[in-house]
């Protein structure tokens, strides 16, 4: 079998078998039994412990440190997303050429997690210290400082660029990895997996954790840069690539504009791949509303931070009963279907919150079923893009993905900041803003599916290229 699957090959839908009749899986020239199957996934889910540690404690932590300087909405949201979002248009597509066209001893993927990881991790720890550096620049600015809390927030931000840069590479070639690596009819019960282990770090961190990381916050970032640092390290080196075959080559060297041209013809050339990145898109901003503003919600309406983590930490033993089996469903009915019907019983949920979420309970109610429903979405839709971008230009697709991503969430983050702002920081119209953008996504993944069944289905699937 060759090392990769082409975009003309529709996947195995299931194990092989050996002389002894055990059951063997493939997945390019990779071929795992029952046990290095276990070996790879536990060490995939180690990384992914240690990423999700990262993520579960730093998104209710930086609004946080953030108003510690007085930073308004609009401005948090501009450094949480839209930044990112600016890093991504220019850096996911590089990596992610770059990475499907490298062939290396260590593989395609690894080298690159080797090398930004430590960018990340001395990201985090540099965030943790932006309150004593800005004080120092503050003072060696004298008359000329902007003040101590413009000073501290100019010391974060480049931190926080250092952080999003390692951040951003990590996350666009771990999912290719991923892909790279587990057999194709395991994916959905794999992202299963995956998000359970993301929601037992969320509860550790906002049970246990979160009530006196604001307080302790110096200390906390450091924690996190150092596990986040030395667990995905880990498992970079203990997960093995398979080897691949020679990347095509070009009749000529393309330059700088040929290749920019070439990226976009094979990524947006097809209408199909536009309604798949739009559902994609779409799907995911629909929950940022809330997720970014939450706990600023909570603190609005005088729910302290302990009793959020408990919220947070009941939705996600709630998502970890539910994880496996929607996996399950995700590999028998596909994810697209599964985000259909996810998405419409959130924009139920929306519409309501809208109106309830302004009291203590009301928030409590609506928060928790905001989170299991977002959750229940992200773990049916975790393999979709495996499922739907061609194989040997997956990393390539999923950063064109990202750019649509990132123009999408550049824009709603703020804009949703600066409407919270002009509203005199009415953050139960966060779920109105969602509600709005559910409905496109539904609309979106209406179509995403209609062509998807036109080209073959669940079983049938050959991705277009």
């Amino acid at each position: 079998m060759s090392a990769s699957l082409t975009a003309q090959t529709p996947p195995h839908t299931g194990p092989e078998r050996d002389h002894h009749n055990r059951p063997i899986w493939r997945v390019g020239t990779l071929t795992y039994t029952r046990v290095g199957l276990i070996s790879v996934f536990s060490w995939l889910l180690w990384g992914d412990f240690a990423w999700m540690i990262k993520e579960r404690a730093l998104s209710p932590l930086v609004p946080l440190i953030l108003k510690k300087f007085d930073t308004s909405d609009m401005i948090t949201g501009l450094l949480i997303v839209t930044l990112p979002g600016l890093l991504e248009l220019v850096l996911g597509p590089v990596v992610s050429v770059l990475s499907d066209r490298t062939r290396s001893r260590l593989g395609r993927r690894i080298p690159f997690l080797l090398a930004t990881t430590p960018m990340a991790a001395a990201g985090i720890i540099g965030c943790a210290f932006s309150a004593h550096m800005g004080g120092w620049l503050h003072e060696i600015l004298g008359d000329s400082s902007p003040g101590r809390n413009v000073s501290s927030l100019l010391c974060f931000t480049l931190w926080w660029l250092l952080f999003e840069i390692g951040t951003i590479v990590t996350n666009s070639l771990f999912y290719a990895l991923i892909n790279d690596v587990v057999p194709s009819p395991l994916l959905g019960r794999f992202f299963a997996l995956f998000r359970a282990i993301s929601l037992v770090a969320g509860i550790l961190f906002n049970l246990f954790l979160l009530e006196k990381s604001e307080k302790y916050y110096v200390f906390s970032f450091v924690v996190i840069g150092v596990v986040y640092g030395m667990g995905f390290l880990l498992m970079c080196l203990k997960v093995k690539e398979g080897t691949y075959p020679p990347p095509d080559a070009p009749a000529k060297r393309p330059g700088v504009v040929g290749a920019v041209k070439m990226y976009l013809q094979e990524c947006f050339r097809l209408p199909y791949y536009w309604w798949v990145f739009s559902a994609i898109t779409l799907g995911s901003a629909v929950f940022l509303p809330v997720n970014l503003f939450s706990i600023l919600h909570a603190r609005s309406l005088g729910v302290d931070l302990g009793h959020y983590g408990q919220y947070v930490a009941f939705t996600f033993v709630i998502s970890i009963v539910l994880a496996y089996p929607l996996g399950s469903l995700a590999d028998r009915f596909h994810p697209t279907r599964m985000a259909l019907i996810t998405l419409g019983l959130y924009a139920i949920l929306s519409f309501w919150g809208g109106f309830a979420a302004t009291t203590h309970t009301g928030f409590a109610i609506a928060f928790i079923a905001h989170s299991v429903i977002s959750g229940m979405f992200y773990t049916c839709t975790a393999s979709m893009t495996q499922r739907l971008f061609p194989k040997e230009k997956f990393a390539q697709f999923q950063s064109a993905c990202g750019i649509i991503s990132s123009l999408v969430n550049m824009a709603v983050a703020p804009g949703v900041g600066w409407m919270l702002d002009l509203t005199d920081n009415r953050y139960s119209n966060a779920y109105f803003f969602g509600l709005c953008l559910c409905v496109l996504a539904l609309t979106a993944y209406v179509v995403t599916f209609r062509q998807f069944m036109q080209r073959g289905g669940p079983h049938d699937y050959v991705a277009p290229v």
